[in-house]
């Protein structure tokens, strides 16, 4: 492999092994009901959780269609970010949220760096 193509394949992996840590976790915390939902207790808390499993949802489509599914973890995590706004004035705490937002960016880096290796248009299809 040429050291210009180590780099696209380097990013790949990396949003790749670290979006099974955040999604493992915010799983983990969902499921033990630990995770901090700044909407819990408002009829917007369901609509966080969904916005956190849809940011998971995201990070493991980007297995098979980085662009799209790096472009639904980042939309989801601003969601949840408005929604928690909207129902608690403040935003959430924690290092879970942004995580999933920055793997969903290097998702989108490793399509744009692919794409541009190989001259293409930047789309999933």
């Amino acid at each position: 492999m040429s050291p210009a193509g180590a780099i696209p394949s380097a990013v790949r992996w990396t949003a790749r092994i670290t979006s099974l840590g955040v999604v493992g976790l915010a799983v983990l915390a969902l499921a033990r009901g630990t995770w901090p939902n700044p909407a819990s207790g408002t009829i917007l808390g369901p609509l966080a959780d969904f916005f956190l499993l849809s940011a998971c949802a995201g990070l493991l489509l980007a297995w098979l269609l980085e662009g799209s599914g790096g472009t639904l973890a980042v939309g989801s995590v601003g969601a949840l970010y408005v929604v928690a706004l909207l129902a608690a004035g403040r935003l959430p705490e924690g290092w879970l949220l942004s995580s999933a937002a920055v793997n969903g960016f290097l998702f989108i880096l490793s399509r744009a760096l692919h794409a541009a290796r190989s001259h293409e248009t930047v789309s999933d299809s």
